[in-house]
């Protein structure tokens, strides 16, 4: 949801769309494993459209890794920055 509506914003040109996508990026990966560095990321970039591919790259990354390492080892207390992904549809 978060790629598709930030390719709307780059496609139209809207007028402060990098801030609107550092916005949701920092809304939306708090307690996401990696979220720390995909924030990181966005907020060194510039433009949109270096947003967007970094928002691209995060999700390849969490899509194609094996499942074994999407899982941690069960500790209920594990540091919200650690827990899994979870993507639907």
């Amino acid at each position: 949801m978060i790629r598709r509506y930030f390719s709307m914003l780059v496609d139209e040109e809207m007028h402060g769309a990098p801030g609107k996508m550092k916005q949701f990026v920092a809304w939306f990966t708090h307690g996401v494993q990696g979220g720390t560095a995909l924030r990181q990321a966005v907020y060194h970039a510039k433009i949109g459209p270096a947003i967007l591919d970094s928002v691209e790259r995060f999700f390849e990354a969490h899509l194609n890794r094996p499942a074994t390492e999407a899982v941690q080892s069960g500790s209920p207390s594990a540091e919200p920055e650690s827990m899994p992904f979870v993507t639907c549809g």
